[in-house]
């Protein structure tokens, strides 16, 4: 049992890890999220299309010529010019998706109306910062380019992602504004991970909180910007917001957020942070506090807790594209 009040919901799922986990150091774990990479091409291969949502796959070129993977997921008789999200998976950067993002963005897209753009960027060991966040703006810059034939309403796209990919969400949303001027419709980021100093309390607090703790947290960064924060498109741009999004200080033409932060999560206060930081500057803002959760609480599907913050997300994207249709 936890020393944590977590809620019975998420009791196997926590004894589960902790015993896949148990005396793991830090970085060796970050290496076992790895081989999860494996189990993600598998669920990659298993997204087919049913009855509900066609799903395609198809592939664009990164700035640097490297062909990046994205499956379509899309419901039947969806509209002419239908809104979009691009999802970002989390994984610590260095892991791809797992079943229960596969879950979710076929919920978002059959609940929003939508079609989901699900991102295969590439993972932190081999290609630290920035390569995956390029890979992500490139994925957008593809959509815009391929609106068309997509058939995607290029005033409803919106971002999203969990953990370290909504990091990825939001600063592609930054890095639309920058790059191409352009404001993108709405960003979604669940328990997002936004800032690289990891001084707040719950930072402090959660060194040992299952799934994902402060340890791992640390270990997680020092991965990702073993390069630093260098440009690989422009010597003179500036890419620490876009590492960490704490970091912003523009924040002119930022689309509106829903930002979810979960209760036992050294990322918490960061993300509530990061809530807080963009309402200062006017824009609009949900925060949804879930209570006795953790990081990634939504992989238990069953869990009403789960339920009812898929339906909260989805209601924050139905208003945003509602809101942005001419």
């Amino acid at each position: 049992m936890s020393k944590y009040d977590i809620n019975e919901d998420f009791e196997a799922y926590v004894s589960i890890c902790e015993q896949g986990n148990k005396n793991i150091e830090a970085e060796e774990l970050l290496k076992e999220l790895v081989k999860n990479s494996a189990i993600g091409k598998l669920v990659w291969e298993r997204n087919k299309s049913d009855k509900e949502i066609e799903v395609t796959k198809d592939n664009f070129n990164s700035f640097d010529g490297e062909s990046i993977n994205v499956q379509i997921i899309e419901p039947h008789n969806l509209e002419a010019k239908a809104p979009c999200i691009i999802y970002y998976h989390g994984g610590g950067f260095v892991a791809s998706a797992l079943d229960f993002h596969r879950r979710l963005v076929r919920e978002y897209a059959l609940g929003a109306k939508c079609k989901v753009i699900y991102v295969d960027y590439r993972l932190a060991f081999e290609h630290p910062f920035p390569i995956g966040l390029e890979d992500s703006y490139s994925c957008l810059e593809w959509v815009i380019e391929n609106a068309n034939v997509l058939d995607i309403d290029t005033d409803r796209i919106a971002v999203a992602g969990d953990s370290a990919g909504g990091t990825l969400a939001t600063a592609v949303a930054q890095m639309a504004r920058d790059r191409m001027n352009k404001k993108l419709c709405f960003q979604m980021l669940c328990y997002p991970v936004t800032d690289y100093r990891q001084q707040t309390e719950s930072m402090q607090t959660f060194i040992d909180t299952p799934i994902w703790n402060a340890k791992l947290n640390h270990s997680m960064w020092q991965v990702y910007l073993r390069n630093g924060i260098r440009s690989v498109r422009n010597a003179q741009e500036d890419m620490l917001p876009y590492a960490s999004p704490m970091a912003t200080k523009n924040f002119e033409n930022l689309p509106p957020a829903y930002i979810e932060i979960s209760e036992f999560d050294p990322v918490r206060d960061e993300g509530k942070a990061y809530a807080e930081l963009l309402s200062n500057h006017g824009i609009p803002v949900i925060l949804n506090e879930t209570k006795r959760t953790i990081h990634g609480y939504d992989a238990v599907k069953n869990s009403r807790i789960t339920q009812e913050n898929t339906q909260k997300r989805i209601a924050a994207l139905k208003e945003a594209f509602n809101t942005f249709k001419i």
